[in-house]
């Protein structure tokens, strides 16, 4: 995959993100179709090519646009989107307005690497898997008015979901930090012990 490619696949996701946005304000459009290029546009194999091939542009753009319309059906809307976001419209050699506009926002919330998540205008600093994430954008809300999904009885049920949706790889199973804790504690007590025995040991 060239560059080139990946910056208008990039687009396209940024034009289906306005065309939906008030039609559907979950975006699940939107997150379906991040998936859903992740697992087709970005594998030479699903698009037919060997690992020795390159993927133009082109195959890229198109494979975007099948996307856009698995889960919108809006890809005119979305084809104009694209065309109009540069500053000359359908020039794209020309500067792209929406680009411009990310550059900015990534500037503000200080965003240097990507993929990069913002939680109320905060900056997400955690491990990128579906689970913290999800725990942070519950964290996000104060106690009395937690969604019904972030209750710790409702864990076993997103698990379930996620398995459904095919996004296993996305959950992480949440570990004891406590219990890591203390036995962090235990290996430095018995070091220092040990090296205390020693030293006593060298004395004599």
């Amino acid at each position: 995959m060239t560059d080139e490619g990946l910056l208008w696949e990039n687009l396209y996701g940024r034009c289906l993100h306005e065309s939906i946005k008030d039609s559907q304000p979950d975006l699940l459009g939107y997150f379906n179709y991040l998936y859903n290029v992740r697992n087709t546009c970005f594998k030479n194999s699903f698009l037919g090519f060997t690992n020795n091939d390159t993927v133009t542009k082109d195959h890229i753009i198109d494979c975007a646009k099948n996307q856009v319309y698995s889960v919108s059906q809006s890809v005119d809307a979305v084809d104009r989107c694209v065309q109009d976001s540069f500053k000359t419209p359908g020039v794209n050699t020309t500067d792209n307005m929406l680009f411009y506009q990310d550059k900015l926002l990534a500037e503000v919330y200080g965003i240097s690497v990507h993929p990069a998540i913002t939680i109320n205008g905060q900056l997400y600093k955690g491990d990128m898997t579906g689970y913290d994430i999800f725990r942070a954008v519950c964290a996000s809300f104060s106690t009395n008015f937690k969604p019904v999904k972030c209750l710790e009885e409702y864990m076993p049920q997103l698990q379930k979901e996620l398995l459904q949706h095919n996004a296993v790889q996305d959950f992480a199973t949440p570990s004891n930090g406590r219990w890591h804790i203390v036995l962090t504690l235990i290996g430095v007590c018995a070091f220092n012990g040990l090296l205390i025995w020693l030293y006593k040991r060298w004395q004599t």
